[in-house]
């Protein structure tokens, strides 16, 4: 969290993100500087870094340097886990890693004209590149531990969008909020989507024919519906009681 945060009028309020170690920070700073030992610290970042690095790459930066970018992004991100969170007292740490980016709306979205696997002008396969490089780096730099509790977040949301059925999933293509700004004549409703995200996304400005009980995977392009989370909370909670932690 924290990359591109711009603050804007229409964003008041709302993108109020910052940097993980600054999250941290704010956390020590009001509970006396550590933690008790007794709470269970859930860590999930890196996302933001993968948008920023993969649309960064020109002319004048090249794939390489957005690779090593994320590298450092998630061996920093471990030292903060480390030094600030464990090493300020925290005893039960869940790590989830980057989920796969490429199989959601926004993914599918992308120009996919090379099929060769390691052609990095293929800007999807550079995209799941950069995912996968990511969560490399943050399980070598942070493994399993008697404190730490690594979630594949990466696996478990490509299964999601590639065997729906076995997680009573209706659409993991669409996205359950309609995105579109009010438009007189093209979405004349009063309450449409003036972000184009999840964020501002209610039961009246839903996709047309969505009804807030249906099982979409994506309410917008990479967020997930509230049933997506539901899945993903699942999933820790199960790795959480195997490890002993429940």
């Amino acid at each position: 969290m924290g990359i591109g945060n711009a603050f804007s009028p229409v964003q008041a309020g709302i993108f109020l993100t910052v940097p993980v170690v600054a999250q941290i920070q704010n956390y020590l700073t009001a509970n006396g500087g550590s933690f008790s030992g007794n709470e269970i610290v859930m860590v999930m970042a890196g996302a933001n870094d993968i948008f920023t690095q993969a649309g960064s790459v020109g002319p004048s930066y090249p794939p390489a340097s957005a690779v090593a970018a994320v590298q450092t992004a998630a061996s920093e991100l471990a030292n903060d886990v480390k030094t600030q969170i464990i090493g300020k007292g925290a005893k039960y740490v869940v790590v989830a890693n980057i989920p796969d980016i490429a199989s959601t709306p926004y993914g599918n979205s992308i120009d996919n004209h090379s099929p060769i696997p390691n052609d990095m002008t293929n800007p999807v396969v550079f995209l799941n590149y950069l995912v996968t490089t990511f969560n490399a780096q943050l399980k070598a730099s942070l493994p399993d531990s008697v404190n730490v509790l690594n979630i594949d977040a990466y696996t478990a949301s490509h299964d999601e969008v590639t065997n729906p059925a076995k997680y009573n999933l209706t659409n993991v293509t669409g996205t359950a909020c309609d995105l579109r700004p009010y438009n007189a004549s093209t979405n004349p409703n009063p309450y449409a989507n003036p972000l184009g995200s999840s964020l501002a996304c209610n039961s009246n400005n839903l996709t047309a024919g969505v009804i807030a009980t249906d099982h979409y995977l994506f309410a917008d392009t990479v967020h997930p519906t509230p049933y997506g989370y539901l899945l993903f909370a699942t999933y820790v909670l199960q790795a959480m009681t195997n490890k002993g932690w429940y």
